[in-house]
């Protein structure tokens, strides 16, 4: 295990989840009279983190992204006065970045030492990136209706219902982080499984035969990726968000699964063969 791949993508979740800890033990143990709820403190540092991220990436996207969603829902559980619920649901959405960290940064070093040691020809490096770009970009098509079709679900269940906890955990729930990362998982996996089968390096007599099935095998993963997890499971969970059957918390539990789900399935990759006639 790379140790300080390992303590930057979460030192910081668990430094937020020691908050939380100290502050149940403080509010329900000890019972401390403080002149402030003590999970107040990992709200205002773990949300905060979560806010700063989200519009620093506003703010170089020159654009809104579904990162608001979660920031609105935060807000909303200061208003709400659920604190502790807010700063457990800021340490969910942290650890599913940080698991996504990890995974992304693993697979990418793991695909450069292996392109490394392929000795890659410019010309098969360049023909299979300009494919595996293009399969990448199924998940831009997907993402540009995501914002719309939130609000679009959430605004009838707050003027039916009159609950923002309701529509807080819809937020949740739709931060489509699953979805971002459907497509570059897998063709990080890809040019993985590219490099240890020597597509780039021509040990391969049947080489552009197994480009074309290896990146036909891809675009099955990320569609997978897209419509199994990222949206199907994700729709199940704002589906009983909607009729109030999900609390926030569970909701970025889901929203971690469903982007684990993508992570492991795009894995499988790796080690895919393709099949002999």
């Amino acid at each position: 295990m790379d140790k300080k791949l390992f303590g930057d993508a979460f030192r910081l979740p668990l430094f937020i989840l020691i908050l939380i800890l100290a502050a149940v033990m403080t509010e329900e143990v000890l019972r401390l009279p403080l002149p402030f709820p003590p999970a107040l403190i990992p709200l205002v540092i773990g949300g905060g983190c979560v806010c700063y991220d989200t519009f620093l990436t506003v703010w170089r996207e020159k654009e809104f992204t579904t990162g608001i969603l979660v920031v609105l829902a935060l807000i909303g559980t200061v208003f709400t006065g659920e604190y502790m619920e807010g700063a457990e649901v800021s340490f969910m959405m942290l650890l599913g970045e940080g698991l996504e960290t990890y995974a992304m940064r693993r697979a990418q070093s793991a695909a450069d030492h292996a392109l490394a040691c392929a000795g890659a020809k410019s010309s098969d490096a360049e023909f299979f990136f300009q494919q595996s770009g293009d399969l990448q970009r199924l998940t831009d098509r997907f993402a540009r209706y995501f914002l719309p079709l939130i609000l679009a679900i959430c605004l009838p269940v707050f003027f039916v219902t009159r609950d923002i906890r309701r529509v807080m955990a819809i937020f949740v729930i739709a931060c489509p982080c699953s979805l971002v990362l459907s497509g570059p998982s897998a063709v990080l996996s890809c040019v993985e499984n590219a490099a240890r089968n020597g597509v780039f390096s021509g040990k391969e007599n049947d080489s552009a035969a197994y480009t074309q099935a290896l990146l036909a095998k891809t675009r099955t993963v990320i569609l997978e990726n897209i419509l199994l997890f990222a949206f199907l499971l994700n729709l199940a969970g704002i589906t009983l968000s909607a009729l109030g059957l999900l609390p926030m918390v569970l909701g970025a539990v889901l929203h971690n699964i469903s982007t684990i789900c993508v992570l492991c399935n795009s894995a499988r990759l790796v080690r895919w063969k393709k099949k002999e006639p």
